[in-house]
């Protein structure tokens, strides 16, 4: 009589055995295993560049779902050099659609703790979007992002610096200025009138 023999079961019982192993002598000497990858990987750059191309056009949504998951490490480690990454990440690819000069390194980003325009407190929250959240300004938008041309102030001054000329800008404050005095003026005259 011959037994049944599943032989599924004994495959998979047997990769597990290799993959128990190969994570044994990972934790023994890790830095071994890094080395014989990166041999690895000198030796067949092409070819693992195409499989790893192949695997994220394969699996789009793995690929998206392993992007948030570093990302929101990378955030909980250490908000505020986290967004400066993403400030540069993002002025990157401004730099390219926009066809601009681009040249900005991590460094070239400052992490002030005030807005140097409003002189608010920056927040460098790693979950919240606001006004005195940091943003990256072009100090002079046609040079494109490049070192000593931009500035990190809070997103309210750069929004409202975004499109207006120094002189509509002054035009705008002479304006408050003139209608707070108004109404000053109109707040005083009633409390005359009350009275």
């Amino acid at each position: 009589m011959t037994q049944d023999v599943d032989t599924d079961a004994i495959e998979e019982a047997r990769k597990a055995r290799r993959r128990e192993r190969d994570r044994a002598r990972y934790a023994a000497n890790p830095e071994k295993k890094r080395e014989r990858k990166r041999a690895r990987y000198a030796a067949n750059s092409e070819k693992e560049r195409e499989r790893v191309r192949a695997w994220r056009a394969a699996n789009p949504e793995k690929k998206k779902e392993s992007d948030r998951v570093s990302r929101e490490a990378a955030r909980a480690s250490d908000c505020i050099l986290f967004a400066r990454k993403e400030m540069l990440r993002k002025a990157m690819a401004r730099a390219r659609d926009k066809d601009l000069p681009f040249n900005l390194t991590i460094d070239d980003i400052g992490a002030p703790l005030v807005c140097p325009v409003l002189g608010i407190e920056l927040v460098w929250s790693n979950k919240k979007w606001g006004q005195n959240s940091p943003s990256l300004d072009r100090l002079v938008p046609a040079l494109g992002y490049v070192r000593g041309n931009v500035l990190v102030m809070s997103f309210r001054a750069n929004a409202l610096k975004n499109n207006a000329t120094p002189h509509e800008l002054r035009l705008v404050a002479d304006f408050c200025a003139a209608s707070a005095v108004n109404v000053d003026d109109t707040k005083e005259d009633s409390n005359d009138t009350e009275n």
